[in-house]
């Protein structure tokens, strides 16, 4: 797996104390905290961006998948997350103003993870944090333990430079977020850090792109048409261009088209 080194992030027209600052935290982190791996929960950004694609079992009606989606887990995009990448963070326990109730009754302060990590890549809600045990001579996975869901992911900024343009523009150093752990059996322990593409069944197209850009086997459909005229005798001419998008190794759909007429012309009715 790739591990994020800071002189690969260290780009663009950032200022030089950004830099520093960038750098000390990313040292911190690289020798105190802990390596994990990051993956991050695909949306519908990504999916405008070019970057992820709908689940091919995504319902357009509820707007989401099943939430034991093998292709999606739940997430409603194709592979749920993106590839996974190694990244040093530190994590605490921290007190949080929640109070529950135990089984005896005592009232107790809820406890969350509290995750801090280098500015790059951008963390979100909803994002997902697999422990793991590594072979550090290569970066290979040995083992994956826990899983942990983050929420209320804030960056942490400093102000940069001002402009008469742009104003004071701020630069973020790092991210801090609080961890929920995910409960043992739910699906998203079935994620891989790798998501296989190929064995996905065909994917529909993202939305606004034109569905002749994505390949779909050629088919084959009789329909039967049921013509109603308003007159004793009724001659009628109809040319219909049907195009049915699916998914799955079979697929049956059923369509009832009835069309009536009239004097002044003939109307087309889907039923």
């Amino acid at each position: 797996m790739k591990v994020i080194e800071y002189p690969l992030l260290n780009t663009g027209p950032t200022p030089q104390d950004v830099k520093e600052y960038r750098l000390h935290v990313y040292e911190a982190q690289s020798k105190l905290g802990t390596p994990v791996i990051f993956k991050h929960r695909w949306n519908m950004v990504d999916v405008t961006n070019g970057l992820a694609q709908l689940c091919p079992l995504y319902d357009d009606s509820y707007h989401r998948s099943k939430t034991d989606c093998p292709y999606c887990f739940g997430t409603g995009f194709l592979g749920g997350f993106s590839d996974g990448i190694i990244q040093f963070v530190t994590i605490a326990d921290t007190p949080v103003d929640q109070l529950k109730i135990d089984a005896q009754g005592y009232i107790l302060f809820d406890k969350h993870p509290e995750l801090t990590a280098p500015w790059f890549p951008d963390m979100g809600d909803g994002d997902l944090i697999i422990m793991a045990e590594f072979d550090f001579s290569n970066w290979d996975v040995l083992t994956t333990l826990d899983r942990f869901e983050l929420n209320e992911v804030k960056p942490t900024t400093i102000r940069g430079p001002f402009s008469e343009y742009t104003a004071y523009q701020f630069f973020k150093i790092q991210q801090n977020a609080k961890m929920d752990r995910v409960p043992n059996g739910h699906v998203y322990y079935n994620v891989p850090i790798e998501f296989d593409y190929n064995s996905a069944p065909i994917v529909f197209p993202p939305p606004g792109s034109d569905p002749d850009d994505f390949p779909y086997p050629d088919f084959i459909q009789t329909y039967g048409l049921r013509l109603i005229g308003s007159e004793s005798q009724l001659t009628a001419t109809t040319s219909s261009n049907l195009k049915l998008i699916g998914s799955g190794t079979n697929a049956t759909v059923t369509h009832g088209l009835s069309i009536e007429g009239s004097s002044d012309g003939t109307t087309v009715i889907f039923e």
